[in-house]
């Protein structure tokens, strides 16, 4: 939505103030990007037979990179709300 806005030139500050969900946009690329890249690695893992253990800590990892993710989002609406 906001990159549609932008090249149309039409104004974001509406926007941004009706939908304050935009500020994870960043954080959410960031997360879809090493969550990506820690599934491929455990893909390989597998693909590899890697001991459980290897695979089970890219498992964690991903599990950490989501609750980051989804924390940054409950603070957000907590934030709105109050």
């Amino acid at each position: 939505e906001i990159k549609g806005r932008r090249e149309n030139h039409e104004p974001l500050d509406e926007y941004k103030q009706e939908n304050p969900e935009w500020r994870l946009i960043g954080r959410a690329k960031y997360a879809e990007k090493v969550i990506s890249r820690l599934r491929k690695q455990k893909r390989e893992l597998i693909e590899q037979d890697a001991p459980r253990e290897k695979v089970k800590a890219i498992e964690d990892r991903i599990t950490v990179e989501m609750l980051r993710l989804n924390e940054a989002a409950r603070k957000l609406e907590e934030k709105e709300a109050a």
